[in-house]
């Protein structure tokens, strides 16, 4: 009995899940609506998410616009001139602490990368007067990239093209599009060489040099494969190997796959030989 109780409650919640949705639909244009390809989210975990988000868009809609050092009630801070180069970190870790107690997170996608004197400034001279909407609601956090501000292009490109090679070579997902240029998505090359072979066996590939002009919107950069690819109906390997490359052209402030030069499959031999 208890069994069937839950299933209930838990088909009640899908309904008004689904009214919720349709609601901010309706009333804030919101459609991407993230759907989850293992198991289905909970609805009563959905079911909070949703009432976040008419919490947020319903305050956003009345909301004045502030700036992020008013939001955080304006601490006390000194200038990267006035500090020691041994106290910059740590002062760096207080106001990101501060931050985050007003729900703002800053994140560093190559942290390594960044100097600690870039960070503070970053911090104090751009960040604390970028302006938001005043907007708190609880559980939910303000979410700033360096990267965003700052972009690092050379790295982009990089796990751009990497991204891109994972999920290419693998047959059980079409995520791959997701790193294609509009125009790319429109044409043909992926999908005939991709659905030629039944199966893609990645030994390895090595990302080499790679270049991008920012005024062109355009980069490629050099990929060295190692690849052994089953064609369909085939008992034998084909193998694709050595120097290929990608192209990359800047869309909507991100790095998209324009093209792809594969190298010239070299040999070919019978699986299990």
């Amino acid at each position: 009995m208890e069994s069937k109780n839950a299933d209930d409650k838990s088909s009640i919640l899908r309904e008004e899940n689904k009214k919720k949705k349709q609601m901010l639909e309706q009333d804030f244009g919101i459609t991407n609506w993230f759907e989850s390809d293992s198991d289905e989210l909970p609805p009563e975990v959905e079911s909070l998410f949703l009432d976040n988000i008419v919490a947020f868009e319903k305050s956003i809609k009345i909301a004045s616009s502030t700036t992020v050092y008013k939001i955080v009630n304006c601490p006390v801070y000194r200038k990267l001139s006035e500090l020691k180069d041994e106290e910059i970190e740590a002062e760096s870790d207080r106001i990101r602490a501060i931050l985050l107690e007003h729900q703002i997170v800053v994140d560093i996608l190559y942290e390594y990368e960044v100097s600690k004197q870039d960070l503070y400034h970053f911090l104090t001279e751009e960040l604390f007067f970028e302006e938001i909407s005043d907007v708190k609601i609880p559980g939910m956090f303000t979410y700033f990239v360096y990267e965003d501000f700052h972009p690092n292009h050379y790295h982009d490109i990089r796990c751009k093209s990497l991204a891109f090679m994972n999920s290419y070579f693998d047959k059980s997902s079409e995520k791959y599009k997701y790193y294609l240029s509009a125009e790319a998505v429109g044409q043909d090359w992926h999908t005939q060489f991709r659905n030629a072979f039944s199966t893609f066996i990645i030994e390895d590939y090595l990302v080499d040099e790679s270049q991008h002009d920012l005024n062109l919107k355009k980069a490629d950069i050099n990929i060295v494969f190692d690849i052994r690819a089953v064609p369909d109906g085939s008992d034998e390997y084909i193998y694709i190997k050595g120097k290929g490359k990608l192209y990359l052209v800047y869309e909507y402030d991100l790095w998209f796959v324009n093209s792809v030069v594969l190298p010239t499959p070299r040999s070919t031999r019978r699986r299990g030989h």
